[in-house]
């Protein structure tokens, strides 16, 4: 729908914290920073191109999506 609505034209980025107060603000450590990221990018990429989506993950975790 959001493909539709913007006629392909949407783009969307990323960016991953990398000051340390940044990490400390939130209470993660930055050696999990680029795993949690990384699951990050795959539960959105999962929840625009599938029908349904549960995830656990070992950062994240929700009932299934539809």
């Amino acid at each position: 729908m959001l493909d539709n609505i913007s006629n392909g034209r949407l783009d969307v980025g990323f960016g991953r914290a990398f000051i340390p107060k940044e990490f400390e603000v939130f209470g993660v450590s930055m050696e999990e920073s680029r795993a949690r990221f990384e699951e990050g990018i795959d539960i959105v990429t999962r929840l625009w191109t599938e029908d349904a989506c549960p995830t656990r993950a070992s950062f994240t975790g929700f009932a299934t999506s539809t």
